[in-house]
């Protein structure tokens, strides 16, 4: 594969397989910034004069990787700095989550979920107020929460 290629739109810069950017004007290796989300951008001169904030793993997706689905560029090993072209692929919306899923990126399990009520500490003395013998509604009372959340945590039907 060759190491350095040229975008369309940005004449300007070389792109190379291993995720850097090539500023011909420089004549220097570009310096990255990282964004709150934790992807590396770049702010480019677009062909025209205009700049623009661009994502590195979009640019080495567009020239090094085969786009055959989807319009989101996966980091496969879920490290956002990596964007070595073997590290990333075209993927759906629905398949950049389930990966996300998969791998642990993303989880709202637990009290990670918005809509958690409870943390696991509380979680966790419900089980051990059951196994003691006490009633739901006893565990309820003394843990300021209603019988049928007691009986919800126990099924695991709520968190």
């Amino acid at each position: 594969m060759k190491e350095l290629l040229t975008h369309e739109d940005y004449p300007n810069y070389k792109f190379s397989s291993g995720g850097k950017v090539w500023s011909n004007k420089a004549n220097a290796y570009m310096k990255t910034q990282t964004n709150k989300n934790g992807y590396k951008q770049l702010g480019l001169v677009k062909f025209g004069g205009k700049r623009k904030m661009l994502y590195i793993h979009r640019l080495i997706a567009e020239l090094f990787v085969l786009k055959t689905s989807g319009n989101q560029v996966n980091h496969k090993d879920g490290d956002k700095l990596n964007n070595h072209y073997k590290n990333l692929e075209w993927v759906t919306p629905t398949e950049n989550m389930k990966h996300a899923r998969d791998t642990g990126l993303f989880n709202q399990d637990g009290v990670n979920n918005g809509s958690a009520k409870f943390d696991n500490e509380t979680i966790a003395r419900v089980f051990t107020l059951v196994d003691a013998g006490l009633t739901q509604a006893v565990v309820g009372a003394i843990l300021n929460m209603s019988q049928q959340h007691v009986s919800q945590i126990i099924t695991g039907k709520r968190r």
